[in-house]
């Protein structure tokens, strides 16, 4: 190679820079690797079933402006809990769209909320992407996070599923008993005795669940009494029990008509000593609950007008150049280009300590520096080390020729144009 050419080389890639290049693209096709791996073991695919899959995560990745792996690890994850794979997919695309646009949200966090909802209401696959809407619209227009709602649901969701209550009245049960007391814990928890006491469970029932019935009413009986006699009201509907929502719907009605007496019993009854502020948090927020079953009923798309403002961000277009990155990588390591890399390099690795002796005090070796160093060389004469650097030469020919015949170029190519 010429001096000028050296030269101009070295302006542009440190050899080090080039290693460090080539572990990122290792790293990136042993995660792939791996993620596949996985799938491969959970689902027991056939090759082609899982290249769809491959395919399809890119997509994914792409649109919502996440990492391939992250969408492939949740395609899994859905796999193992019984899921199908297609399925599985479905539900990946709504967890990674509810990890970006939900408040603090994690892909756990994300899933667990997702599972908990689904379960309890026995909600399938295709029902997901609303149950995001629902929640993402309540949180963007009431004081509560989708963490929050998560939250709540987690721990009292499926007896509110039990006791009647679809989730539009279940989360304005949770953002109206959450407005006051700012604890979705303690609401969920609550919500869940509440719901089962009005649906006939007894305090000696709950009291084995763990739940604290110190002033609750001993039986289901009392519960009824208590209702008609201080309120009017009938918590049957002939002989079924009405839903928790539309009970305490026609207790807000009469509420502030009762003594104060009569509303300290009545919390009792339902949820104990500790029961009194959230009963009184429901009863004055109780508009709030029944403007959240409108807004959740009216909510779909919501999550996907999020995201397409979000699109808006420097942050996803960063996403997406590193998912597109990730498919390029995957597709180099599939046609080998990856492996005569790596072995190209390691035959470099094995002399660049000797190259480093040399240059002491440099603390960046550029790539022009190794071939002006290689021309002092052979027109000096020091045939010792002459004999070594010409393996690293031969190194880096095995790594250009590899690109050649990998098809870098119209990889990537093919890349910019899609």
């Amino acid at each position: 190679l010429r001096s000028t050419n050296a030269q101009f080389i070295s302006q542009f890639f440190g050899f080090y820079d080039i290693i460090r290049y080539g572990q990122e693209a290792f790293q990136t096709v042993l995660k792939l690797d791996n993620e596949m791996t996985e799938l491969a073991k959970v689902s027991n695919a056939s090759g082609n079933v899982l290249n769809s899959v491959f395919s399809n995560a890119a997509d994914t990745a792409q649109e919502l402006g996440v990492s391939i792996d992250n969408v492939l690890t949740s395609v899994t994850d859905w796999n193992r809990l019984g899921y199908s794979i297609a399925d599985s997919e479905t539900l990946a695309k709504t967890t990674e769209l509810f990890e970006v646009v939900g408040d603090s949200m994690t892909q756990q966090s994300s899933q667990e909320g997702l599972t908990s909802i689904m379960k309890g209401w026995s909600m399938t696959a295709d029902q997901s992407m609303s149950i995001l809407d629902k929640l993402n619209e309540v949180a963007n227009n009431y004081s509560v996070t989708t963490n929050d709602e998560v939250e709540a649901i987690t721990r009292g969701g499926a007896q509110l599923s039990s006791a009647g209550n679809d989730l539009s009245q279940s989360l304005g049960m949770i953002v109206a008993a959450n407005d006051a007391v700012r604890d979705p814990s303690s609401v969920g928890t609550m919500l869940k005795t509440f719901s089962m006491r009005l649906r006939g469970a007894n305090s000696s029932d709950l009291a084995d669940l763990g739940i604290d019935t110190t002033g609750m009413a001993s039986g289901t009986k009392s519960v009824v009494q208590i209702f008609k006699h201080m309120a009017g009201i009938d918590i049957m509907d002939g002989t079924n029990y009405k839903s928790t929502y539309d009970i305490l719907d026609e207790l807000a009605s009469k509420w502030q008509s009762l003594t104060d007496a009569e509303r300290a019993a009545l919390s009792e009854a339902v949820g104990g000593k500790r029961g009194g502020s959230i009963m009184s948090s429901l009863m004055t927020n109780w508009q709030d609950a029944k403007n959240v079953v409108e807004t959740a009923n009216n909510s779909q798309g919501s999550a996907e007008r999020e995201q397409k403002n979000r699109e808006k961000s420097i942050q996803v277009s960063l996403n997406r150049a590193k998912s597109q990155v990730e498919e390029v990588i995957a597709d180099m390591a599939d046609k080998g280009v990856i492996k005569g890399l790596i072995d190209g390099f390691t035959t470099i690795l094995k002399l660049v300590e000797k190259i480093t002796s040399l240059f002491k005090g440099w603390s960046v070796i550029p790539l022009g520096g190794i071939f002006l160093f290689l021309e002092r060389l052979a027109t000096g004469g020091i045939s010792g080390l002459a004999k070594d650097f010409k393996t690293i030469g031969n190194g880096i020919s095995s790594v250009v020729n590899t690109v050649k015949k990998g098809g870098v170029g119209d990889t990537l190519k093919e890349s910019l144009s899609s």
